[in-house]
């Protein structure tokens, strides 16, 4: 990676269940010094781009305890204790929410029938909201965002560069300051743009992220987590009649220069 430069790689872009042939949520992003996946849903593990990346990845950033944004640690756990090679010298540093450190290790012990793998492989530490985390040349900073869990939306900066990622969230203005003028915005689409929809919310639509972007005077949309029954052409233009800079859907597998 050049010096300056951030790259965006998308390893999974589905919602709660994952798309035909996809995955959940799972983004890994690239600086100079720094290798960061943000969340490990359904299916992350087993993408080539995370499979080449893990000897080197410094952490993982979960944005909250709902499972399509960290079941996949789960074997990831199995790899790094097991995988005739080994990936890995040290533990792998995983980040989780404020007060969910034991809820985590709770929950891969039970998927693993009693196992004490993610204690062995993993170094699992909680970020505090409002703070930031220095790693390597890149700094993440974490703001707690509406959702039906307690959830945290993360801006990663690194070279002069700065990318924000909603996580799971409503429209809200914690949201909208954490992603103000940032080079890229991640931010979720779950919810369909042409029914009524009542609270309480935990997600957000094309519509709406397009008024959180042009709000936050970000200089790209990428629009993600999105159900792959909704007409793309639909959300774009969705996100479009809101949002005045460029605006894509994010694309499984593709990567992304953060400029």
């Amino acid at each position: 990676m050049s010096t300056g430069t951030m790259h965006l790689t998308i390893l999974g872009n589905g919602p709660v269940s994952p798309n035909p042939g996809g995955a959940c949520s799972g983004y890994l992003v690239q600086s100079a010094g720094a290798s960061l996946l943000l969340d490990c849903g359904t299916g992350v593990a087993a993408t080539p781009a995370l499979k080449a990346a893990l000897p080197s990845l410094d952490a993982v950033l979960l944005s909250h305890l709902h499972i399509d944004h960290w079941i996949d640690l789960v074997p990831l756990a199995y790899e790094l204790k097991y995988a005739p090679h080994t990936p890995r010298r040290e533990p792998l540093a995983v980040w989780v929410p404020p007060g969910s450190k034991q809820t985590f290790l709770d929950l891969c012990r039970a998927l693993t029938l009693g196992s004490h793998h993610a204690e062995e492989v993993f170094r699992v530490r909680e970020y505090e909201e409002g703070s930031s985390l220095n790693i390597s040349d890149a700094t993440v900073s974490f703001r707690l965002v509406e959702h039906f869990v307690p959830a945290y939306s993360m801006r990663v900066e690194a070279g002069g560069r700065s990318l924000v990622y909603s996580g799971d969230s409503t429209a809200c203005e914690a949201l909208t300051a954490l992603a103000d003028e940032a080079d890229l915005f991640l931010c979720e689409a779950t919810d369909p743009i042409d029914k009524h929809l009542g609270k309480p919310r935990g997600h957000m639509n094309a519509l709406e992220a397009g008024q959180i972007a042009a709000r936050a005077r970000v200089r790209q949309l990428l629009l993600t987590h999105m159900w792959h029954h909704y007409d793309s052409g639909v959300l774009l233009r969705a996100a479009e009649s809101t949002y005045p800079g460029p605006c894509a859907l994010a694309e499984q597998g593709r990567s992304y220069e953060v400029s």
